[in-house]
């Protein structure tokens, strides 16, 4: 099991009060050390070194949270979808 942690406290309280351990679009988001970090649901330890890293470096918060920001703009708004949709919509009737 895997943990998106976020800098968003009021993300992070929402998934916490659902009773929710991982995100399911965590790991398709998420790539580890560019975009967010992501440590197992099982190591505490690991949890809390990826805490104390974002709690003592602004710089990096800043920078998961720009990158990350770029990465859902660049594949995961409503246009990239429709564009897939659309070339899976193309591929299924070109066949027929």
């Amino acid at each position: 099991m895997r943990i998106l942690v976020v800098e968003d406290e009021k993300k992070t309280a929402a998934f916490l009060a659902k009773g929710l351990r991982e995100a399911g679009f965590a790991v398709d988001v998420a790539i580890d050390g560019e975009t967010g970090l992501l440590v197992s649901g099982t190591n505490i330890e690991e949890l809390l070194e990826c805490m104390r890293k974002l709690a003592c470096s602004p710089e990096l918060r800043r920078r998961l949270g720009l990158r990350g920001r770029d990465r859902v703009l660049d594949a995961f708004t409503w246009q990239h979808g429709s564009r897939r949709l659309r070339q899976v919509h193309d591929s299924i009737t070109a066949e027929a």
